[in-house]
């Protein structure tokens, strides 16, 4: 990426930070192409909450585990009004299994989600609460983010509606 300076690896943070960014905007997965074509124009003209819904909704079809937890969080945030980082990691060992690299995973898509405001933190470490707000979305970015939903869905049988909690629904 032009003006960024790579870590020593492509194992250090600024390493994964640009494998990530790069797969969801420079070479997003086939599926995600149309998607991709129209995020990008949205993207360029859009406010700070409709960039968030904008890449949002291309980490969901880059990304089947963000989607995944999304998804989750949603879930139980609608059932719970908080998300529990324990009872969450044993919905996604569920489905992802039992990796030694799914609880930094989750921890940082959830912290990633907390530092974006679609999370607040909870009063204990590991609990998350709904931001208190919602982000409201133009009827292109909500397309774009249920557009990410549908490639989630049929290129894993993950994503559901419920991972677009961070977003208003008018």
């Amino acid at each position: 990426m032009e003006g960024s300076v790579a870590g020593d690896t492509a194992h250090s943070a600024r390493g994964k930070t640009i494998t990530v960014l790069a797969r969801v905007w420079i070479t997003p997965p086939p599926m995600a192409a149309a998607l991709h074509e129209r995020a990008a124009e949205a993207f360029a003209i859009a406010s700070p909450d409709q960039r968030l819904g904008v890449h949002w909704a291309m980490l969901t079809a880059a990304y089947p585990f963000f989607a995944d937890v999304a998804a989750h969080v949603g879930r139980l945030l609608a059932l719970q009004g908080e998300v529990q980082t324990a009872q969450l990691q044993r919905r996604i060992v569920t489905t992802w299994g039992d990796r030694s690299t799914i609880p930094r995973a989750l921890q940082r898509t959830l912290r990633s989600m907390a530092d974006w405001g679609a999370l607040a933190d909870g009063s204990a470490r590991g609990r998350f609460l709904p931001s208190g707000r919602m982000a409201p979305v133009s009827a292109e970015t909500r397309n774009l983010l249920k557009q990410g939903v549908v490639i989630a869905q049929e290129s894993n049988g993950l994503g559901a509606e419920s991972g677009l909690f961070p977003f208003a629904r008018h």
